[in-house]
């Protein structure tokens, strides 16, 4: 992955005519199985697995606050059978990656988030779901740590 966004990525985001389109990939790590989502109108291959297109995907990545970590918002209207037995099935947290590149360059992933899937919710006209980042809190940051090496003199 790359260390910042390039500048067609950057284009074809923020720029309503481009020839450039973003795609936006979904991959669900089941127990059972994978399910690979991306929102496009056909099926991309990415790192040697194929997505399922579905162009109806809408994914909100909100913005960042010092306040909580961020949720982001999923849903997916009009979904077929396929989607909503892996989904609609769950009964504990799935791992979750969010990934975004260029279709010219499906390879070249541009931007990632590592999320969980927790509660799914559907109805007779979409699935809904957020995804959450993992338990990041539960580690100590580094500098919080007292070893013998970052302060010799309390050991």
């Amino acid at each position: 992955m790359r260390d910042a966004l390039s500048d067609e990525m950057r284009t074809s985001l923020l720029v309503e005519e481009t020839k450039e389109i973003p795609l936006m990939f979904l991959h669900f790590a089941m127990p059972t199985s994978n399910l690979r989502l991306v929102r496009n109108t056909e099926p991309v291959v990415s790192g040697g697995n194929e997505y399922l297109a579905y162009s109806g995907l809408q994914v909100t990545i909100p913005h960042e606050t010092d306040q909580q970590l961020p949720v982001v918002e999923m849903s997916v209207p009009n979904a077929d059978q396929v989607i909503l037995q892996e989904l609609g099935t769950l009964a504990a947290t799935v791992p979750t990656t969010l990934f975004m590149a260029l279709a010219s360059d499906p390879e070249d992933i541009q931007l990632s988030y590592l999320l969980e899937l927790h509660a799914v919710e559907w109805d007779e006209e979409k699935i809904s779901t957020d995804l959450v980042y993992g338990d990041i809190v539960i580690f100590n940051f580094p500098g919080w740590t007292s070893t013998p090496n970052n302060n010799p003199g309390t050991h």
